[in-house]
């Protein structure tokens, strides 16, 4: 991999860590005021901070374990599935700030 490349894949694993956290906050903050988790596969994680804290760290773990094996079956290959999950981090800290604003 370019050093170009491995800076690329640092930026968005960052910008994915950074999403995760906000995902995290957001939840937590809308919860506090009376709202409720929309995803049913998460309402038993998110009782508590330290739950969605950890189960973000698991997800993390995982999708660069995934970027990993992308990038050793082909050389700029983890770029691909980290976007995937930088996308996939987005949209609900959207939805929740959304909520949060009364915009959504």
């Amino acid at each position: 991999m370019e050093i170009e490349k491995r800076h690329l894949v640092m930026v968005i694993l960052g910008m994915v860590v950074v999403l995760q956290g906000c995902d995290v906050a957001t939840t937590a903050y809308a919860l506090d005021r009376g709202g409720q988790e929309a995803n049913p596969l998460m309402v038993p994680v998110v009782e508590s901070v330290h739950t969605m804290l950890g189960a973000k760290l698991v997800g993390v773990v995982l999708m660069a374990g995934v970027a990993v094996m992308a990038e050793r079956s082909m050389p700029g290959g983890a770029v691909y599935p980290l976007l995937a999950a930088w996308g996939m981090s987005l949209l609900p800290v959207v939805n929740n700030v959304g909520q949060i604003v009364g915009v959504l």
